[in-house]
């Protein structure tokens, strides 16, 4: 028994509105019969004819399946494919496609071209069919990899661009994408075509390069959007220059409408669809104002810099002990800061960061509901405001304001003798004891930590890190390694991993009160721990 399931992708000009209009340009497409092979098994599932297309685009056309369904993983693919087409169905316009449909069963569907080799396979509500890919929201494309990373070109701009996936480049440029007609258009007129036509590309650095770039480059034409469980930070690059060329003007003009809809969709869409068609990545942005600038001196080539607020003086950090980036990171990361009116900047209390060698400082407001409102100041001369915009519930004057805190507190700590020493030892949780934090040196003097808390007479909690000072009375760590042991009476403990590269710090809050804040899992939320040494 053969399951036959008509599978339409289509998108329909924006500037079409009579449904006439959008069904005259159907056309007839050479057929060609794939043979449709199980990925796993190899065996033979069918076939798929391209048969049918709209516009005289390559998107724009309908596929007739017809694959033998007696069970079997691809079935649950055809029926991922008939739910797919159901959706774009209801999506579009429905007489187009009954139109459309009542006219495709007109043809024939035996196979009258060359069999060819097809694999087929399915995640999510997602199907792809060799290195074409078709979504749940009708959305279909050409999938281009490089390094194991895939960028998806929709198939109605595909064929009007040049794609490159360079396999060497030193930069590490995984992708790069151009307008073909420019390029062809400066090779008919003699021009070089280096960079003509370019559109974006996505480029891979570590870390280290990033920072140099941070500190050191003018990052016009670069967005940081992306980084990978490897520490590595991926760039999204494009022109700051017009790259639109063609052999004379009436043709710039008669295309220019083309090259706008390809920029709108290479700045628009290229990102967020490259982090979907990649979900091991994570989305991470960085930016290049002169308070993100000023921020990565400070962070990564140890700037010279004062805190203070309008009420009080400024105070410094005290040299190789106290470490700001838990608050550099919340200002750094995952926040957008967009340039406004100076004459929306509010009356009243904040808190400044200043940079002495540079003459400058910026102003984080505290006024509620001006809390991500930022003035930079050069001299005395107010040069722009910034309005911070994070992913999540985050105050730019809130971490400043904790930042501004923790100065004074280890000012205060180091001033009555304390050290990180100081949190040597065994503590319990003050309320019921039932969590402990064992804390030692050892010999290359990195402190070990050790958290157990037991959340059943068979069940422990435990929490092991690395941690180095952060301040006169603080440790930070970053590679926390938090699992679940499980007691058993007749055989050993299982361990059941949680998660690893935790982090958090352990501030000592007076003699014998230790704090713990856990910022991956928050298991201490508000807790306070005891000396028991």
């Amino acid at each position: 028994m053969y399951m036959a399931s008509a599978l339409m992708i289509l998108r329909l000009s924006s500037t079409r509105s009579n449904s006439d209009q959008q069904t005259s340009g159907l056309r007839a497409l050479p057929t060609y019969a794939y043979q449709l092979t199980d990925m796993q098994t190899k065996a033979p599932l069918g076939m798929i004819q391209r048969c049918f297309a709209m516009d005289k685009k390559p998107l724009h056309f309908l596929c007739f399946l017809k694959v033998p369904c007696r069970g079997g993983p691809h079935c649950v693919i055809l029926r991922k494919l008939n739910k797919i087409s159901e959706r774009i169905n209801t999506m579009k316009k429905r007489q187009v496609f009954l139109l459309a449909l009542m006219m495709l069963a007109l043809f024939t569907l035996c196979g009258c071209g060359a069999k060819q080799e097809m694999s087929i396979s399915s995640s999510g509500d997602s199907v792809t069919v060799n290195d074409l890919a078709l979504r749940p929201d009708g959305e279909a494309g050409h999938l281009y990899e490089n390094d194991g990373l895939k960028l998806m070109i929709p198939l109605e701009y595909d064929e009007l661009l040049i794609t490159e996936t360079p396999q060497d480049d030193a930069g590490e440029r995984l992708f790069s994408v151009s307008e073909k007609a420019s390029v062809e258009a400066a090779k008919a007129t003699g021009m070089d075509s280096d960079g003509v036509g370019w559109l974006f590309s996505i480029e891979r650095i570590d870390e280290a390069t990033l920072r140099d770039l941070l500190c050191n480059t003018d990052l016009s034409g670069t967005e940081v959007f992306a980084r990978d469980a490897q520490g590595r930070y991926y760039l999204y690059c494009h022109p700051t220059d017009v790259r639109y060329v063609r052999e004379d003007n009436d043709a710039m003009a008669a295309d220019q409408d083309t090259w706008t809809a390809l920029n709108e969709w290479a700045w628009n869409s290229v990102r967020e669809t490259f982090l979907r068609e990649n979900p091991e990545l994570i989305a991470d942005t960085r930016g290049s104002t002169s308070l993100e600038l000023s921020l990565a001196q400070i962070a990564y080539r140890s700037a010279c810099y004062s805190l203070s607020t309008t009420e009080y003086g400024p105070i410094e950090p005290a040299e190789d002990t106290f470490d700001a980036a838990p608050w550099l990171d919340k200002l750094m990361t995952n926040v957008r800061y967009e340039l406004i009116d100076l004459s929306e900047a509010p009356d009243g209390e904040y808190v400044v960061l200043s940079l002495p060698e540079e003459d400058l400082r910026f102003d984080f407001f505290l006024a509620e509901g001006k809390e991500n409102l930022i003035r930079e100041v050069h001299g005395d001369e107010e040069i722009a405001l910034y309005q911070a915009s994070f992913a999540d519930e985050t105050k730019a004057s809130a971490v400043m304001q904790d930042w501004y805190d923790a100065l004074v507190a280890d000012r205060d700590m180091s001033e009555l003798g304390y050290t990180p020493d100081s949190l040597l030892g065994n503590w319990a949780e003050k309320i019921a004891g039932r969590g402990t934090i064992a804390i030692s040196k050892n010999a290359e003097g990195q402190y070990e930590v050790q958290v157990n808390w037991a959340s059943s007479a068979s069940e422990m909690n435990v929490w092991t890190m690395t941690a180095f000072p952060a301040a006169s009375n603080m440790l930070r760590y970053e590679n926390c390694r938090y699992s679940i042991l499980t007691l058993s009476e007749d055989g050993p403990e299982t361990e059941e991993l949680q998660y690893e590269n935790g982090a958090g710090t352990f501030a000592l809050l007076s003699t014998n009160e230790l704090q713990w804040q856990d910022n991956t899992g928050h298991a201490a939320d508000d807790l306070l721990f005891v000396s028991v040494d």
